[in-house]
């Protein structure tokens, strides 16, 4: 009978021995557990905001591009009203992330022909019109010089990627100020968002305020030919509900380029 609860005693001692062994290696996974349960919370919530930012980006081209002419004098055109709905629009997309670090520009670019030599590249992009709305939006730049062209998926405001230039020569040389015949235009739609995840990783310089964190910028660039005619603008003029610091107009006139 002694014989029987010694080794009792000793089942017990080498079950409590182990439990002890358990919770020392719990220990040691719990940290690497939790991060990678919150890191995989924050790709998810980063891989959403991602598909969010290029919908939105879609919607505001989208949008823009459908427009019809209206009157005799509009073969397009858009007012301030129409810009602020669509921004509106592409703010709903990123429902139920926040737009507070939402930044949208939409530009109209004209390819009119500076050379008639196709070897040269044919055409010259020029911006017509850039508007931006939300956060801190870079508008695209004006300028006599026009776009610089680069290599495909590269984006910025004074660029324009290689892969949006029309094939080919247009035609003959057209003078500035001159009617455009064969001009192309197309509508771009920057957007930037800040993403921010609902942690703080200070290592990652990532999250609140509070803790310093810069979050990740996530962009999108989009480009659409106008729906009704890629060789008729969609004309937009300042109308005095944006404020002037968020535009440039950049030529004048509705289908045709003048410096």
């Amino acid at each position: 009978m002694t014989k029987g609860f010694g080794e009792l005693r000793r089942l017990g001692a080498f079950a409590r021995a182990r439990a002890g062994v358990a919770a020392v290696e719990f220990a040691f996974i719990l940290p690497l557990m939790l991060v990678l349960y919150f890191g995989l919370a924050v790709l998810g919530q980063g891989l959403e905001v991602g598909r969010k930012v290029q919908s939105a980006s879609r919607t505001l081209a989208d949008l823009t591009s459908q427009q019809l002419p209206s009157t005799a004098n509009c073969t397009p055109c858009v007012v301030d009203a129409d810009l602020t709905d669509f921004y509106a629009g592409a703010q709903l997309v990123l429902t139920p992330f926040a737009a507070t670090t939402l930044s949208a520009t939409l530009s109209e670019v004209i390819f009119y022909n500076a050379t008639s030599s196709a070897t040269s590249g044919c055409c010259k992009a020029r911006v017509m019109w850039s508007v931006g709305f939300g956060a801190s939006p870079t508008l695209r730049a004006c300028g006599v010089a026009g776009l610089t062209a680069v290599a495909n998926g590269v984006n910025g405001a004074g660029v324009m990627p290689v892969g949006n230039y029309p094939g080919g020569a247009q035609g003959a040389a057209v003078a500035a100020g001159t009617a455009n015949s064969t001009a192309y235009y197309v509508i771009v739609a920057d957007v930037t968002y800040q993403f921010k995840p609902g942690y703080d990783f200070k290592l990652f310089n990532w999250g609140s305020d509070a803790h310093g964190g810069a979050g990740y910028t996530i962009s999108q660039t989009t480009y659409m030919i106008p729906r009704y005619s890629a060789t008729k603008p969609i004309k937009w003029t300042p109308g005095g509900v944006i404020s002037s610091a968020n535009y440039r107009s950049c030529v004048s006139g509705v289908d045709y380029y003048a410096p």
